[in-house]
């Protein structure tokens, strides 16, 4: 597969439009509306990685070095700094746990590769929501915005090594018909979750 055909640059393609539209469902602006609604988003956001980081990590496959082992640890220590910050919160909250049968089913390589293009690739909206989040909640500490932060890691050149993976990872052209059906249905799964707000 040709640079100008690698397995990332297709991955983006076939998939942008239904990219677009789960970005355009999600209501940002009532999510980042105040503490207590970020929150929803966090926890929502939480169980998604999580489930999504278990199945990867019962693959005996190779894989790259991910962030998406760490994002649900980076998720928990921006709640646990939100819960200081809203001693009247309800006691009652429990994440929205994801329907298991609507998730992604990782059964090789391929299959994974498209989930990791989705979550590993939604760092890097990261600053831009943060800029949403801080716009409309100004008061909002950088301790609860460890997730958008990445924790500080170079995202760019994380970005590069996830796309080599991909490029090297998915040079049959089944395996990339595979990954770019396993990220649809990812951003689909996405689309759900935090499409509504209750």
């Amino acid at each position: 597969m040709s640079t100008t055909n690698s397995a990332s640059r297709l991955l983006r393609e076939q998939t942008r439009a239904l990219h677009t539209r789960v970005a355009n469902s999600i209501c940002w602006d009532r999510f980042f509306s105040n503490l207590s609604s970020y929150e929803k988003f966090l926890s929502r956001l939480r169980s998604l990685i999580g489930a999504a980081g278990n199945q990867l990590h019962t693959k005996t496959t190779p894989l790259p070095e991910l962030a998406i082992f760490q994002m649900a640890a980076w998720i928990d220590a921006d709640v646990a700094a939100l819960r200081q910050l809203m001693p009247w919160r309800d006691s009652a909250f429990q994440w929205r746990t994801p329907d298991g049968a609507a998730l992604p089913s990782i059964h090789g390589l391929p299959d994974a590769a498209g989930v990791i293009y989705v979550l590993e690739g939604s760092l890097n909206g990261g600053p831009l929501l943060e800029r949403m989040l801080t716009d409309s909640v100004p008061e909002v500490s950088v301790d609860v915005r460890t997730f958008f932060r990445a924790a500080g890691m170079d995202r760019a050149s994380h970005w590069g090594a996830v796309q080599r993976w991909l490029d090297q990872t998915l040079r049959a052209r089944a395996d990339l018909e595979r990954a770019i059906a396993s990220a649809e249905r990812t951003f689909l799964v996405i689309e759900t979750h935090l499409g509504v707000l209750e």
